[in-house]
C-alpha cells in the first residue's frame, strides 16, 4: 500500500492599505489675467514668493511659460525669498503653457511661513507670463540680475503650489534581506 506524506503549509497573506489622504484644501496660487511677459536669461533666475497656507509638504509647482519648443531648466523651492538653487532642486523640461512640476523630493512647509520657487534656465532664456499690477498680496515676483537678488514690486507670476498634509514619498523601504531576517 503506498504511503502518503501529508504536508501542511500555513501561509499568511497580509494586505496593507495606506491611508489615502487627498491634497490639502490649501493651494497657494494666483492666476489672474495674463497680460505681460518677463524673460529670464541663462545664468539668471526668476520666480515668485508665497505664504504656505497650511503645514505639510509642497508636492508640485505650476506656472505658465510662453514660447515654442522645450527648454531645460533647474527649479528650486525653498524657504525665504532669495532666489538661489537651494532647498528642493531638480532639473526639468519646460514647455509652452501651464507646466506642472511634480517635486521628486517634496519640501516640508509650515503654515504662514514665506517660501519661494525659482526657475533657472540652463540654456538660452525662458519667458513667463506675468500680471503687471502686483495683484498677489502674499508674495512677490523675484528675479536675479548680475548676481543680485531683486524684487519686482509691480509684477506677479501666475502660479499654483500644491501642498499635501503628508509626505507623498516613502521614507522607509524593506529589502528582501531584512524581511528574510525577520523570519529566521
Amino acid at each position: 500500500m503506498p504511503k502518503y506524506l501529508a504536508v501542511s503549509v500555513l501561509c499568511t497573506l497580509t494586505i496593507c492599505f495606506a491611508a489615502s489622504e487627498s491634497p490639502a484644501d490649501c493651494t497657494a496660487s494666483w492666476q489672474g489675467p495674463l497680460i505681460d511677459y518677463t524673460t529670464i536669461y541663462e545664468d539668471e533666475g526668476g520666480g515668485q514668493s508665497f505664504l504656505a497656507c497650511e503645514s505639510g509638504y509642497i508636492k508640485s509647482v505650476s506656472f505658465f511659460s510662453v514660447g515654442s519648443g522645450e527648454l531645460t531648466c533647474t527649479i528650486s523651492v525653498k524657504e525665504g525669498n532669495l532666489l538661489l538653487p537651494q532647498g528642493t532642486v531638480q532639473t526639468v523640461t519646460i514647455a509652452h503653457g501651464w507646466n506642472i512640476i511634480e517635486l521628486d523630493d517634496p519640501l516640508p512647509v509650515v503654515q504662514n511661513t514665506q517660501y519661494c520657487f525659482g526657475i533657472f534656465p540652463v540654456e538660452t532664456h525662458l519667458t513667463l507670463q506675468v500680471n503687471p499690477w502686483n495683484a498677489f498680496a502674499d508674495g512677490e515676483h523675484l528675479y536675479t540680475h548680475l548676481g543680485q537678488n531683486l524684487i519686482s514690486a509691480s509684477l506677479d507670476i501666475p502660479f499654483s503650489i500644491e501642498i499635501t498634509s503628508y509626505n507623498p514619498v516613502s521614507t522607509s523601504k524593506t529589502s528582501w534581506g531584512s524581511t528574510k531576517d525577520l523570519y529566521r
